[in-house]
């Protein structure tokens, strides 16, 4: 309540406002003097002069200093409505942090909880428009000076092609960096086409598949001299409700066909092209489809729907043996060796990171499938002319995978755990059971709270001889604005453009690597 009489003060003027606190002015109109006996204002007793405008503005300015010195109490937006914060984005506290700031400013900075959640989307050939939401949060849980700091943070997204996606990505260092935890848990409901296996495949054949998948996948290091870590952990991927339903809509079209025959419709396979999923449109011939007999099955009731789909019209998906049908599960160790320099995982400056992990997949664990994969990850950060607001930041990735690997967990573009790799590319676009990618981006700082960056990459994977045969390169530009000045976060604004008018727009929190 004292605060608010500080804002009447500020209002009302220093004198004549209140009786009895021995500033000048008209006394009440009724009261008690020191003798008990009764004020009473004179008639003649000559009005106090008003206050100026420039006395009244130095009273508000003296009351809002008063408050500033107050301890901070509450959360942001009863702090707003009291005037000790503002509601705009400002360079100390970051664009978007002013939507929800958790922590009073006089805890230390060592001890506090960077806290941020501002509205997040994506535009991007594979998710159409999504929206939704974003939370960071990092703090340090151990001695500043000798703990990274640790971060997470959560996102849930819906795209306009009917992908929903919910994940949380952690990195939890302990005191000293002697421990450390990194991984992510995500569920998705996940409709994308599908392209095949290779470097080359073409476009016109992709089909659109669909599959509920959840992903657990964690590690503990621990550290063992310097910056060198070595950890375990586990590894868990279950896909659940895969469908090919380009597969499923040209069945459906030939048993429509099938019951125009059989209605006496007498429509050729060039009439009822439109039921079979616009042949010339995918590729292929109708008057060849009628010399391999497509019409004598379709007219033959023995055959079904489904046996003539896969003769004449196999998708690339179902060319693919493993993960294909149905459900899945993959569980298993993972294993690494962790070398971490980095002045920051969200954003470094400076420092090198360098990571070698296997993971296995068993059959005696509940496996569905038996396989292995083998995943290297080099990247180096360095500030040009030793100043922080250009940096050259570069990162190398090979990764191997060998055994029956379902379709989903083979390496490719936008394959890799955190789902950063190769901007310009749709997700799954290029896939191979050996990948091999290199990127290189300049980050310049425009203002504290601003950035740009461009970059190029280039990736390899492997055909069905497992040979690299196809080397695609893509590039763009971007923009950085920052999320949490003290963890470094930023929103991320990129647009990739790759061959064959291959192009995508990316807005994600964090840095790409």
């Amino acid at each position: 309540m004292a605060r608010w009489g500080l804002w009447l003060v500020a209002w009302l003027g220093t004198s004549g406002a209140l009786a009895g606190e021995g500033e000048p002015g008209v006394p009440a109109s009724t009261g008690e003097d020191s003798d008990g006996g009764v004020l009473a204002r004179r008639d003649d007793e000559a009005k106090p002069p008003k206050p100026t405008k420039e006395e009244r503005r130095q009273a508000k300015e003296e009351a809002r200093e008063e408050l500033a010195e107050a301890p901070s109490e509450g959360n942001f937006f009863w702090r707003v409505f009291r005037g000790e914060r503002t509601l705009y984005p400002n360079e100390d506290w970051g664009v978007f942090t002013w939507l929800l700031a958790l922590q009073p400013e006089e805890i230390p900075p060592d001890k506090r909880v960077f806290a941020s959640i501002a509205p997040s989307f994506r535009v991007s050939p594979l998710l159409g428009f999504a929206i939704g939401a974003t939370a960071n949060m990092a703090l340090y849980a151990g001695d500043p000076a000798e703990t990274n700091l640790s971060s997470a943070y959560g996102q849930f997204l819906y795209g306009t092609k009917g992908q929903l996606i919910s994940q949380i990505i952690n990195f939890v260092y302990f005191d000293q960096d002697r421990w450390s935890i990194r991984g992510i848990t995500r569920w998705q409901r996940f409709p994308q086409e599908a392209y095949g296996i290779g470097g080359n495949t073409p476009e016109d054949r992709a089909t659109l598949t669909t599959r509920d998948q959840f992903t657990f996948r964690q590690i503990a290091y621990r550290k063992v001299w310097k910056d060198l870590h070595v950890g375990v952990g586990w590894a868990v991927d279950y896909a659940y409700g895969i469908d090919d339903l380009g597969a499923r809509e040209t069945r459906s079209r030939i048993w429509d066909l099938r019951g125009d025959i059989a209605d006496g419709d007498g429509l050729s396979v060039y009439e009822a092209s439109d039921y079979i999923q616009d042949l010339e449109d995918k590729g292929y011939s109708p008057q060849q489809l009628v010399d391999e007999g497509l019409m004598d099955d379709v007219e033959d009731a023995s055959i079904s729907s489904a046996e003539i789909q896969r003769k004449y019209f196999e998708t690339p998906f179902q060319q693919y043996p493993y993960g294909t049908t149905r459900n899945y599960l993959s569980n298993g160790l993972q294993v690494g060796v962790l070398w971490d320099s980095r002045d920051n995982q969200l954003n470094a400056y400076e420092g090198y990171f360098a990571e070698a992990s296997y993971r296995g997949s068993f059959k005696g664990l509940g496996s569905t499938y038996e396989w292995h994969s083998l995943y290297l990850d080099a990247r180096g950060y360095h500030k040009l002319l030793n100043q922080p607001r250009f940096i050259l930041a570069w990162w190398a990735l090979g990764w191997f995978t060998f055994g029956d690997v379902p379709y989903f967990e083979l390496p490719g573009t936008g394959q890799d755990l955190f789902q950063r790799a190769a901007r310009g590319y749709v997700a799954a676009r290029y896939l191979g059971n050996h990948m091999l990618y290199g990127e290189v981006e300049f980050r310049y700082r425009v203002r504290a709270w601003l950035g740009a960056v461009a970059f190029v990459n280039v990736h390899s994977v492997t055909e069905r001889d497992l040979e690299f045969k196809y080397v695609n390169p893509a590039g763009g530009f971007g923009i950085r604005l920052l999320f949490t000045k003290h963890s470094r976060a930023n929103i991320a604004i990129d647009w990739g453009f790759g061959k064959d008018g291959s192009n995508a727009i990316y807005v994600q929190l964090n840095e790409t690597f």
